[in-house]
Parts: C-alpha cells; sequence; structure tokens
C-alpha cells in the first residue's frame, strides 16, 4: 500500500519542480533598442558597401550575420528592400537570432515598420535608408 502513494508523491515532486523551473532560472535582460538599431544600421551600410562592390545590380548575394548566404533585393539607390515583406528582409539583415527582437512588422516597399520586444519601433525607409528609432 505505501508503494502507490511513494509513486505519487514522487510524481507530484517532479510536476511542481518542473513547473516552478521558471521562477528560479535567470531571466536575461532585454536588448536596449539603441543597440538594436545600431545593429541593424550596420548591416543596411554593410550591404549598401556589398551593392557599390558588386557592381550596383538589383540584387547582391549577401552573407547573413548566422552565416546564411542568401541574396538581398537593392534599390536603385543602393539600400536593401523587402522582396516579399519587412519580416524576411529583417530575417536576412539580422539573421534568425534577431527575429527573437521584434514582435512585429509590417510594411510595404517605401516602409518598414519593426516593434522592438524591449520598448520602442525602428521604421526604415528604404528610398534613402533612413532608420528612425521611436
Amino acid at each position: 500500500m505505501r508503494r502507490p502513494w511513494l509513486m505519487l508523491a514522487l510524481t507530484l515532486l517532479l510536476v511542481v519542480v518542473w513547473l516552478g523551473r521558471g521562477w528560479f532560472l535567470p531571466q536575461s535582460p532585454p536588448v536596449p533598442p539603441e543597440l538594436v538599431q545600431q545593429r541593424l544600421l550596420d548591416s543596411l551600410n554593410e550591404a549598401r558597401g556589398q551593392w557599390l562592390m558588386q557592381g550596383r545590380s538589383e540584387r547582391i548575394q549577401w552573407q547573413g550575420p548566422d552565416s546564411q548566404a542568401g541574396v538581398l533585393k537593392m534599390n536603385r539607390q543602393g539600400w536593401p528592400e523587402p522582396q516579399s515583406d519587412c519580416a524576411g528582409l529583417w530575417g536576412r539583415l539580422m539573421g534568425q537570432p534577431g527575429l527573437a527582437l521584434i514582435q512585429a512588422s509590417e510594411g510595404s516597399p517605401s516602409v518598414c515598420r519593426f516593434d522592438l520586444t524591449g520598448d520602442g519601433v525602428l521604421t526604415y525607409y528604404p528610398a534613402t535608408g533612413s532608420l528612425i528609432l521611436g
């Protein structure tokens, strides 16, 4: 008779420990929006430099921060623009881990808005390469 109670007690203990681990694990601090802005700005400028070096073509070969090779669509002014959506552009410029830094994205070919997981919104204007933190 003691065995069923012992198994139940051990099972409950394991469940409580598993559920409670979230309260005791250290939480990583949010990434400052200024740092995210600077990282995206670095990627934009690097892409523009590649565009100049690769003969100002409509598409450039791009090596993302997560070492994934790909292609970036560039406009006539030499700035990256979304191929299909702004989240895709963010992923190519910031890498797949960078996708964790945004909650949502919206936009059109003329503007991309990225809601950061911390505070703030980054607005990117492909026509001019402007990146505004608001």
